[in-house]
C-alpha cells in the first residue's frame, strides 16, 4: 500500500493551496472544516464549538479566535453569538471567497 493512499483514506481534510497562501495555512484549514460543518448541518447558519473544532482537526481555542478574526476582516465569514452557554453561530460568505480569485473569459480560474 502506498503512504498517500493510506493517509487519506482516513480523516482526510483537504487544504486549497492559493486559499492557503492567501490567508494562512492554519485558516484555510480553519475555514475548510467549517465549509464541511456548514454541509454536515444543511444550513446557511451553524453553529460548532471550538471544543469540537478542537477534537476533529486539533486547532486550539486561541487559533480559532485568531483565524475567525482573520475571516470576519476579510468578510469571508460572520459571527453571532446565541443561546446560553454561548455558541458561535457562523455563516460563511462563500461570495467574498470566490472574489478573491480571478477567473478568465471562459470561467477557468487564473489566479
Amino acid at each position: 500500500m502506498k503512504l498517500e493512499d493510506f493517509l487519506s483514506s482516513d480523516a482526510y481534510t483537504p487544504v486549497n493551496k492559493a486559499l492557503a497562501r492567501h490567508l494562512w495555512f492554519v485558516c484555510a484549514w480553519f475555514l475548510w472544516e467549517l465549509i464541511r460543518q456548514r454541509a454536515r448541518f444543511g444550513s446557511p447558519e451553524f453553529y460548532f464549538s471550538q471544543e469540537d473544532m478542537e477534537k476533529e482537526i486539533g486547532i486550539s481555542a486561541k487559533v480559532q479566535r485568531s483565524c475567525i478574526g482573520i475571516l470576519v476582516e476579510k468578510w469571508y465569514l460572520s459571527v453571532d453569538k446565541h443561546w446560553a452557554p454561548c455558541r458561535n453561530w457562523y455563516i460563511i460568505n462563500d461570495c467574498a471567497i470566490l472574489n478573491c480569485y480571478s477567473f478568465d473569459e471562459s470561467g477557468g480560474q487564473t489566479r
